[in-house]
């Protein structure tokens, strides 16, 4: 039988248009997080696109954790775990997106394990089995990073 009401309700920071890059160590400050695990995928890291994102870090006092550019266009339980497993292993407090839907919802997947710890994401399916907040998530679609000329 299925739940006759469900509401989730998950805050993501989006920041996009000229000055998006510059507010992104201000916005992690603000979420009293420096330590971010960038996720994107291939096409984005070889458009030069994270370097402009890395080069917001540089006057402040937070720093990229690491990085993860292995997102694909389907993701999948293997590829969260390994993102969960480089956000763990480096130590990270908060994640960055850079990218569209599928990097976006390996974040938010990986945000999971990441709060909660273990490898199995499925337990986590269904209603009520995320209870409280989980890590600060920033946001940022590629499209809208403005490229210096």
């Amino acid at each position: 039988m299925t739940a006759s009401y469900f509401e989730f309700h998950r805050p993501v920071k989006i920041l996009s248009g000229p000055r998006a890059l510059e507010n992104v160590p201000y916005e992690l400050r603000r979420l009293d997080v420096s330590r971010p695990l960038l996720i994107t995928d291939l096409g984005v890291a070889k458009a030069g696109l994270l370097e402009h994102v890395t080069t917001a870090f540089r006057d402040s006092e937070a720093v990229v954790g690491a990085v993860y550019d292995q997102a694909p266009a389907d993701s999948s339980v293997s590829v969260v775990r390994e993102a969960a497993d480089v956000f763990r292993q480096s130590r990270c407090d908060s994640l960055v997106a850079v990218g569209g839907g599928s990097v976006i919802d390996t974040a938010e997947a990986v945000n999971v394990l990441a709060r909660y710890g273990g490898d199995d994401l499925l337990q986590f399916c269904g209603a009520d089995r995320i209870q409280g907040p989980l890590k600060p998530l920033i946001v940022i679609p590629p499209r809208l990073i403005r490229v210096p000329r």
